[in-house]
């Protein structure tokens, strides 16, 4: 009777011991796994990401599938626990962190401030930096320097020199922007003033409510390895956008002052 006491006491440890290394009972962890298949995890991904959970002491574990800082907490966890076992580099590991940073990109592009965009210029924002492309001369940089009910006032252009006696008055330009945190958007619109004679000379230019947004997440991607060059221009005048027919693949980076716009 007594060795049958110790047999059961025994057992009873081993067992609380092993829940607790399972989180315990103080969470539903079947809502857990049902959230997890949801996500498109298998079992046994799930039961990995339930032991990253326990591991890095989660509050609230159903959060990894909703919450970037406690995914970004988990994935690093789990990076440095594959490199102390020495198993970072196999295709196992590899292939479950490929999925984590999915899964991560799902949840991220799932948030509001990436599912709502604008769709008038009346909603931008000063400071925000455009790209304004004037058919038949170039690409020039600007910024938003007030949003005002009738129009639009941007710092004068620049880029390319323009002919003298030039005026950006009556004609038509297409503009690119990206907003932060959103996505890319272009317009059409027309140049309502030109206001070089200023001490600070702007531009005036008329509202757009037909934004076009575009987003590139959903584009398709390709994994690339390969070695390339990347050449500063002397100029800003070397810049163009014209399209290349000399072989090979070309890559156009825009980066906007300050703000580094990508």
């Amino acid at each position: 009777m007594t060795i049958f006491l110790i047999i059961l006491i025994v057992l009873i440890v081993l067992a609380s011991i092993l829940i607790q290394r399972s989180g315990g009972f103080s969470f539903p962890w079947m809502s857990f796994y049902v959230k997890g298949k949801e996500a498109g995890f298998s079992w046994g991904e799930i039961n990995l990401l339930r032991k990253v959970a326990v591991q890095n002491s989660l509050p609230n574990p159903s959060s990894l599938f909703w919450s970037e800082k406690t995914l970004d907490r988990s994935i690093r966890g789990v990076i440095v626990r594959q490199r102390s076992k020495g198993v970072a580099e196999s295709p196992d590991s590899t292939e479950f962190l490929s999925k984590l940073f999915e899964f991560r990109k799902r949840v991220e592009f799932s948030l509001p401030k990436y599912r709502l965009g604008i769709t008038t210029t009346r909603n931008m924002v000063a400071g925000q930096y455009i790209k304004i492309v004037l058919p038949g001369a170039g690409v020039y940089l600007s910024k938003i320097v007030e949003n005002l009910r009738k129009y639009l006032a941007i710092a004068y252009p620049e880029g390319k020199a323009l002919p003298p006696g030039f005026s950006w008055r009556g004609q038509k330009v297409k503009v690119y922007f990206w907003r932060k945190e959103d996505a890319g958007y272009f317009f059409e619109t027309d140049v309502l003033g030109d206001y070089t004679d200023k001490q600070y000379p702007i531009l005036h230019i008329k509202h757009s409510d037909s934004l076009a947004r575009v987003q590139k997440r959903n584009s398709i991607r390709v994994g690339l390895n390969q070695s390339a060059y990347l050449y500063r221009l002397r100029s800003i005048h070397e810049a163009s956008e014209s399209v290349e027919h000399s072989g090979g693949t070309a890559v156009k980076l825009w980066i906007f002052p300050k703000t580094a716009q990508v």
